[in-house]
């Protein structure tokens, strides 16, 4: 390897797959001996980085989806328990911030 001082940078031969093409090259590293990476490199990094990142998005938003209708069914099952305890509906509703026609509609169900 070849280390240029005043650029900070070394080069050196390295075994690999460049452009499909199998072989040794030429190629820059850092004073640690870590190639740098190609721009085809950087950008199936990124796309990669990409892909994770899309789905730990995915990963969150059914967490929170699932959440959701967890916190929905909770609150629908004390809406039935408070109605089979005999509270009226206009009660149920203004405890539980659900609407009249949602807890006659739950009221229908049973």
């Amino acid at each position: 390897m070849v280390w240029l001082a005043d650029l900070e940078i070394g080069l050196g031969i390295w075994e690999g797959v460049f452009e499909d093409v199998p072989g040794y090259w030429l190629r820059w590293c850092d004073g640690a001996g870590n190639w740098l990476l190609t721009d085809t490199e950087q950008s199936e990094q990124r796309l990669e980085q990409s892909e994770q990142q899309l789905e730990q998005s995915e990963q969150r938003l059914e967490q929170e989806r699932a959440a959701k209708e967890q916190a929905e069914a909770k609150l629908m099952q004390a809406a039935r328990n408070l109605l089979e305890k005999g509270m009226e509906i206009e009660e149920v509703a203004q405890i539980l911030g659900l609407s009249q026609v949602q807890l006659k509609a739950l009221q229908s169900r049973q």
